[in-house]
């Protein structure tokens, strides 16, 4: 659910295509791993309105262990 002062909605995400990325690079001696997905995202309003945007989640490594939020 979305709300602002003068209006709330129900909005649901249906992903078209997802494209799976990675990323490394350096920080001092230490390497640094992030997955990252780019969707092209499906918004739908509770009220039929229909729009397209992308969507992203990431997952920070460091080493072999997952860090950052949620731990």
């Amino acid at each position: 659910m979305v709300r602002t002062a003068k209006r709330s909605a129900v909005i649901k995400g249906e992903i078209i295509t997802l494209a799976p990325l990675r990323n490394r690079r350096k920080v001092g001696d230490d390497w640094v791993m992030s997955r990252i997905c780019e969707g092209l995202t499906k918004f739908t309003w509770d009220d039929g309105a229909v729009g397209y945007g992308m969507t992203e989640y990431i997952e920070r490594y460091e080493g072999d262990k997952l860090v950052g939020y949620p731990l």
